[in-house]
């Protein structure tokens, strides 16, 4: 034919690929190129290698699976070449042949606008190497699913990459059928749908997009929810990792009222994407729920290995460990956002959830850091000071515990627990015994206290509370033979104190004891000194006031106090002389 009066090959092919020769007879090599255009992009990057494979054995495999593609598969899909890949990582700022991980694939696929792509794993058992590869479908493209391959020993990437392409052909003519169900069903032609579906599944039993397409043609066709969740479980059992599948699946089951099914879907829907923080912590709070706490604190300190700066989460895991009564991970929950979150600087609310973490764990090293902090920052609080001298008795610091008692009475001085725990520290630290000086500072000091304490008292309780911490210094002293009048204005004080009359009989048995050693020793020796008529008046008052307290008191040693009142009678009648001697 002419040049002016003939179409060549060439110019045929421009106006076909330019749409201008609708129904025009295409060559079978056009034909081809026109497979090759209309077919799905796929992107195939190098499986991570694992145990017993290098990263030149995975690059040599990526290369030659994409070459038996190109080879084999022409008509049905375009491979994105490996020019295109490296272009496009040295563009992000990556190797030309980098190995990127799953999400670097997914990521790279977005960009280079693949339909679809393949991430995998590589690995040597006994020197055959295997091969794990997942389809993931971005555009429709029908390919889903997992390809299984295992080579001999020693087999070669181009050998091994024969038989990973051989695989994936049956997937994608499954694809194929696949994607033909979707387009049916677009259509609303059910039965068509069903059909394709069908197809697909005699290539790939259990083939994810096909299934899918059938729950979308059951949900439309009205049929059973069971069927429906048939279908989305078959889909999962062909992609285990298809995270929109489980999070479908769970809905379903949610909607039946099947809770632990929903939230094992759900659970199978994070392990295909940890990332997920919203679906953790939704999946955490369900479990909080459930009160199953111990469960929702894994899944969150799965999440912080991820991240462990997410506040979020560690807010959520502070609140699941104190309501599981977890407390160890709650003071760890604490920890960690207390570093992350300066907010929480001052913040009481905060500092007393710590701190009560704490006195339920019976961790005295944690209420001590915690109450240290609070103080600090908060040094006006009284609910932070009374925490921070509760933690330093406890914690075996008497002297410390004093001071923040101090502080405490400073900031309010109503404070009857403050001022009896600081009255219980002075007595509990002096020692009575008649091998040590007696330093009765320290108790006259807890009697001021004590004093303040009882002005104060508006009920039983702390009445008694008083009566008990003279009681303890008082009988002692009386015991030891120390501190006679101080005994017996202890023991007066602690039986004024008893409200109740717990102490009636104890007390008043110390009380005559002090009573007659103190005027034994000590009174009746200076009256005859000073030969006073009013002191003789004293010690007779005295005198009569041992003697009823012993007569009260006497069965707690009733040999002792018979011993005692024969003492007091002795004394007694001595009174007489003196009155004569000296009031006349």
């Amino acid at each position: 034919m002419s040049r002016s009066g003939s179409i060549n090959v060439q110019t045929i092919l421009c106006l076909a690929l330019a749409g201008i020769l609708v129904g025009a007879t295409i060559p079978g090599a056009l034909e081809a190129q026109r497979g090759r255009n209309n077919g799905k992009k796929l992107l195939i990057l190098p499986p991570l290698p694992g145990d017993g494979v290098d990263s030149a054995y995975v690059r040599q495999l990526a290369d030659a699976i994409r070459d038996r593609m190109d080879s084999k598969l022409r008509f049905k899909m375009r491979v994105v070449p490996k020019s295109k890949i490296s272009e496009a990582l040295q563009a992000s700022g990556f190797e030309p042949d980098a190995i990127l991980d799953d999400g670097g694939v997914a990521q790279l696929a977005e960009f280079l606008q693949a339909d679809a792509y393949a991430v995998g794993r590589a690995r040597k058992n006994s020197e055959a190497p295997e091969v794990d590869l997942r389809l993931v479908d971005l555009r429709r493209s029908g390919l889903a699913g997992w390809v299984h391959v295992k080579g001999g020993p020693g087999v070669q990437p181009k050998d091994l990459a024969k038989v990973v392409v051989d695989s994936l052909e049956n997937q994608v003519d499954a694809a194929k059928s696949a994607r033909e169900c979707i387009e049916k069903r677009d259509r609303q032609d059910y039965k068509g749908a069903r059909q394709r579906a069908a197809k697909a599944f005699q290539r790939y039993p259990n083939h994810p997009a096909a299934s899918i397409c059938m729950a979308d043609v059951y949900e439309a066709s009205g049929e059973s929810p069971d069927s429906l969740i048939a279908m989305l479980v078959r889909a999962t059992e062909g992609d285990s990792l298809n995270s929109r599948v489980w999070e479908r699946l769970g809905r379903r089951y949610q909607q039946k009222g099947d809770t632990l099914r929903a939230v094992q879907s759900f659970e199978h829907q994070l392990a295909a994407n940890p990332g997920d923080f919203r679906l953790r912590l939704g999946l955490a709070a369900t479990y909080n729920q459930l009160q199953d706490f111990e469960r929702a604190r894994d899944l969150i300190n799965e999440g912080l290995k991820i991240n462990p700066a997410d506040l979020p989460s560690l807010k959520l895991k502070a609140r699941t460990c104190v309501d599981g009564e977890l407390w160890d991970c709650a003071l760890e929950a604490f920890q960690a956002e207390y570093e992350l979150d300066s907010a929480l600087v001052g913040d009481t609310i905060f500092y007393a959830q710590a701190i009560g973490a704490a006195q339920q764990l019976g961790d005295t090293e944690e209420a001590l850091k915690w109450t240290g902090e609070a103080v600090k920052n908060v040094p006006n609080s009284v609910q932070m000071w009374r925490a921070r001298a509760a933690a330093l008795k406890d914690a075996g610091m008497p002297d410390e515990a004093l001071d923040a008692y101090g502080h405490l009475i400073a900031l309010d001085s109503t404070d009857v627990t403050a001022l009896l725990a600081s009255a219980q520290i002075l007595i509990e630290g002096t020692p009575i015994d008649t091998g040590i000086p007696l330093d009765t500072a320290p108790l006259l000091r807890a009697d001021s206290l004590l004093q303040k304490a009882q002005a104060l008292a508006s009920d039983d309780g702390t009445r008694n509370n008083i009566a008990a911490l003279y009681f303890q210094p008082g009988a002692r002293l009386a015991q030891k033979q120390l501190g006679l009048a101080l005994a017996v204005d202890f023991l007066e004080k602690a039986l004024a104190n008893d409200v109740t009359h717990r102490l009636t009989t104890n007390g008043n048995f110390y009380l005559g004891l002090a009573y007659f050693l103190h005027v034994l020793r000590n009174v009746d020796p200076k009256v005859r000194e000073a030969q006073s008529c009013e002191m003789v008046d004293e010690e007779e008052a005295m005198l009569k006031r041992g003697r009823e307290a012993l007569t009260v008191g006497q069965s707690v040693a009733q040999g002792t106090a018979e011993r005692l009142l024969q003492g007091y009678a002795q004394m007694e009648g001595v009174i007489p002389k003196f009155r004569q001697a000296w009031c006349s």
